[in-house]
């Protein structure tokens, strides 16, 4: 069964899924978010999804299968140095998350962590993307 954990932006995950459940758009949203994509294309490949959001407030929530979390950055600053530090923490929880939930597919929004961290993902068979999550699903799919 394919497994994919999508690296979401700050957004509230968890809210928009509620809305996405009852067939409702996320009324806190201007337009339709890339974590109700995902959440549909799981459905739609009958996929097992992972979400992480690195919205402020920590949270975790599972379905028989998605689950969906929260997961707050630990340092952050308006220092360059803590910056850079807490992209890197960010980016090493994320890569453990991945090979612990063994995850076949990640797919990582633009600015949730340093690149160059997720790298060792392709060498362990992890397919990694960076496109929206509707794109990037359909083209790991193939």
């Amino acid at each position: 069964m394919l497994r994919i954990l999508y690296a979401a932006g700050p957004g509230n995950v968890l809210g928009t899924y509620k809305h996405w459940a009852i067939g409702e758009e996320d009324p806190l949203q201007v337009s339709v978010t890339y974590s109700s994509q995902f959440y549909t294309v799981c459905r739609q490949l009958g996929a097992f999804g992972y979400i992480i959001s690195h919205h402020p407030e920590a949270a975790v929530f599972e379905t028989e299968r998605l689950k969906i979390e929260h997961r707050p950055k630990q340092i952050e600053s308006k220092s360059a140095v803590h910056y850079h530090l807490g992209q890197l923490q960010y980016g090493l929880s994320l890569l453990l998350s991945a090979l612990r939930w063994q995850a076949d597919a990640v797919v990582v929004a633009d600015g949730t962590t340093h690149w160059f961290v997720l790298s060792i993902l392709p060498l362990l068979g992890v397919k990694v993307d960076s496109f929206a999550a509707l794109y990037a699903l359909e083209q790991i799919r193939s």
